[in-house]
C-alpha cells in the first residue's frame, strides 16, 4: 500500500510542472520523462506499477523518444506486448532518437551518401498480418523474411519509424544480396546504415590476402550489389564494401604483404593502399616520407602471410569529420570502413595519403612525414596535411609554412587549425 501511495505521489508531483487539465496517456508520457531526468529509479518503477497497458506502453513509447539507451534495463521487468515492443526498441536505440538527434548524427561524413535517391527504385505491396501492433509486425517481417513476405509486412506498417526499422532489420538480414540492398533503399533515412550492415557482414570473416577463392567470390558480390543499387551509390557501396573487407582482411594478416593485388581489379587498388599502410603503421616505425614509402612498397612486394579469421579491426579513429567551405568538390573515396579519404592525382601521391591517414590512427606522430609531404606538388595530399596538422598543438611551424600554400583550401585548413 505505501507503494502505490508513493508512486502515486511521484506522479502527481510531476503534473504540478503541466497544465492542470493534462489528463491520462497525452499528460502521463511528458510527465514521466521529466521525472526519468530527474530520479530514473523511481521512475522506472513508476513505469512498472502502471496497471494500465495502454498508459504503460506510452510511456515506454516516449521513453525511447527521448532516452532510448535507457531502455534495456527496464525491458526484462516488463511482461506481455509492452516488454516486446521495449525489447524491439532497445535492440537499436539509434533508431528512435528524437528528430533533431538524428539530424546532428547525419552530419558526420560517412563513405555511403543516399541523397541521390529521391525515391526506392522497388515499392512493395502490403502483406496484412493478424498483429495488433507495429513490433508484432516487425517480428513477423524478420521472421518471414525478404524472399519471404518480409518486405510487404513492412510496408503495410504506417508509423514511419516502425516502417523504416523493418525494412531494415529485413534488408540487413536478406541472404539474397541483390533483395537486400533493394530492401535496405526502403528504410527511409537508414539507407546508409543498412547497407553498411551488409557491407560488414561481408567483411565477416575476414579472407586470408592469399585467398584467389575468397576475393573472387566477394567480387562476385560486389558485382551483385552494384547492380542494383542506382548511381552515385553503386560506387560508393562497391568502394564501401572493397575498404571495409580489405581492413578486416589485413588486420587479420601478421604481416603486410600485397597479395590483394593479384586477385582483384584496379578499382579496389585505393583500398588495398589504404588498408596495408594503415596495417603496416601499426607493425612498423620508420621516420620521414622516403623511409615510409619505402616500407609500403617493399610490403605490397610480398605475398603470403599467416592468417587469423578471428582477428578484427575494432574501433577506428575517425579522420575528415566535416567538411569546410570549397571540400565538398575535392575527390574522395571510402577509407577503411564508413570514412573518407581524398584521392591523389597520381599513384604516388595515394599512397603518400594513405601513410599519412594511417600515421593519424597510429600510436606515434612522425613530423618528418608531415614535413616532407607539406612539399608535395600534389595538392590533395598537401591539403590531407594541413588536415592532419590541425590535430597536433606543436606543429605551428608546419602550420605557419602550410599557411602560405599556393592552394586556397590547404591554406583554410591551415588557418581554421591556428584559430582553435
Amino acid at each position: 500500500m505505501l507503494a502505490r501511495i508513493t508512486i502515486a505521489l511521484f506522479l502527481l508531483s510531476a503534473c504540478e510542472d503541466r497544465d492542470a487539465e493534462c489528463e491520462g496517456v497525452d499528460c502521463t508520457s511528458p510527465n514521466m520523462i521529466d521525472q526519468w531526468e530527474r530520479d530514473p529509479d523511481a521512475a522506472q518503477q513508476a513505469i512498472l506499477a502502471m496497471a494500465d497497458p495502454v498508459t504503460q506502453l506510452a510511456a515506454v513509447r516516449a521513453l525511447a523518444m527521448h532516452h532510448p539507451e535507457d531502455l534495456a534495463g527496464l525491458c526484462p521487468e516488463l511482461s506481455g506486448d509492452t516488454k516486446r515492443e521495449c525489447t524491439q526498441m532497445s535492440q537499436r536505440p539509434h533508431l528512435w532518437k528524437k528528430p533533431e538527434a538524428l539530424k546532428s548524427e547525419g552530419q558526420k561524413l560517412d563513405s555511403l551518401t543516399s541523397d541521390a535517391v529521391a525515391s526506392p527504385p522497388t515499392a512493395f505491396d502490403p502483406v496484412e498480418t493478424d498483429c495488433a501492433d507495429n513490433s508484432c509486425r516487425l517480428t513477423a517481417a524478420s521472421e518471414a523474411g525478404a524472399q519471404g513476405s518480409g518486405p510487404g509486412i513492412c510496408a503495410s506498417i504506417t508509423e514511419t519509424s516502425w516502417r523504416d526499422e523493418c525494412f531494415f532489420r529485413v534488408g540487413e538480414q536478406a541472404a539474397d544480396l541483390a533483395l537486400g540492398v533493394t530492401v535496405c533503399l526502403n528504410a527511409g533515412p537508414y539507407v546508409e546504415r543498412c547497407l553498411g550492415h551488409i557491407s560488414r557482414n561481408l567483411a565477416t570473416p575476414p579472407i586470408a590476402l592469399d585467398s584467389a577463392v575468397g576475393w573472387e567470390t566477394l567480387q562476385a558480390s560486389v558485382q551483385r550489389v552494384t547492380q542494383v543499387l542506382p548511381a552515385p551509390l553503386s560506387e560508393q557501396m562497391a568502394d564501401r564494401i572493397w575498404a571495409e573487407s580489405l581492413t578486416a582482411s589485413y588486420n587479420a594478416s601478421a604481416a603486410v604483404t600485397g597479395d590483394p593485388l593479384d586477385h582483384l581489379p584496379a578499382s579496389a587498388r585505393p583500398h588495398i593502399l589504404a588498408a596495408a599502410a594503415w596495417r603496416l603503421s601499426k607493425l612498423e616505425t620508420h621516420r620521414g616520407l622516403e623511409a615510409w614509402m619505402s616500407a609500403l612498397d617493399a610490403a605490397l612486394a610480398r605475398r603470403g602471410a599467416t592468417h587469423n579469421p578471428q582477428g578484427r579491426p575494432g574501433v577506428i579513429t575517425r579522420g575528415w569529420l566535416k567538411s569546410l567551405p570549397g571540400e565538398d568538390a575535392l575527390p574522395w573515396v571510402a577509407y577503411l570502413r564508413d570514412q573518407r579519404r581524398v584521392q591523389g592525382q597520381s599513384d604516388e601521391a595515394e599512397r603518400i595519403i594513405c601513410l599519412l591517414e594511417a600515421m593519424l590512427r597510429s600510436s606515434t606522430r612522425d613530423e618528418l612525414l608531415l614535413e616532407d609531404a607539406s612539399r608535395h606538388p600534389d595538392q590533395a595530399v598537401r591539403w590531407t596535411v594541413a588536415r592532419l596538422t590541425g590535430r597536433y598543438a606543436q606543429l605551428d611551424r608546419l602550420n605557419t609554412i602550410l599557411q602560405q600554400d599556393a592552394d586556397p583550401l590547404v591554406v583554410q585548413r591551415a588557418s581554421v587549425r591556428r584559430t582553435r
